[in-house]
């Protein structure tokens, strides 16, 4: 087994009865915690902007691995593949931003530009679809794509995306 991980573990206060001081010192501890195993970690202190930062890289590349039986290497390397990444992640930072989640300038470019520099990898969905497994294709797709709906948003390339997933998959535990 090859752990593929770049080793970060952000925390964020998700939900409770606690006051924001006692939310602020949870989050605190738990980032002290991780950070003496070892783990570099920080506290979020926008939880639904950091999901949709996450999306704007999980939803490109773990679809578009799947369905084209490729790592992240290969994918930027080939100019359509690329370009193709590129533009669902601007799909999805358009509807963030709809959403009210705040993102960086040029987003795009920069996680572009990480994932050049990163080692070549295979992300979790393409795991899952080659082993057999049920995909998250509730929570990194149809959860987002009915969140922007209801906004009066669409993602008409990551809705296609979404579906030809889901086809793949029932077709896998067919």
């Amino acid at each position: 087994m090859v752990h593929q991980s770049q080793g970060v573990c952000n925390l964020g206060y998700h939900s409770g009865p606690a006051s924001a001081a006692e939310r602020q010192a949870l989050l605190e501890q738990g980032v002290g915690w991780l950070r003496e195993a070892g783990i570099d970690s920080s506290v979020l202190n926008d939880l639904s902007a950091a999901r949709w930062q996450k999306l704007v890289w999980n939803i490109p590349y773990n679809g578009v691995s799947v369905l084209l039986n490729a790592s992240t290497r290969p994918l930027m390397q080939q100019a359509e593949s690329r370009a193709l990444l590129e533009a669902l992640m601007e799909e999805v930072i358009v509807a963030a931003r709809q959403a009210g989640a705040r993102l960086p300038e040029h987003y795009a470019q920069k996680l572009l530009a990480y994932t050049d520099r990163m080692p070549d990898y295979l992300p979790s969905m393409y795991h899952d679809f080659a082993q057999g497994r049920p995909a998250e294709l509730e929570s990194i797709y149809a959860a987002p794509l009915a969140a922007v709906s209801a906004l009066g948003c669409d993602m008409p390339r990551v809705r296609q995306l979404y579906q030809a997933l889901c086809f793949l998959q029932a077709r896998g535990a067919a």
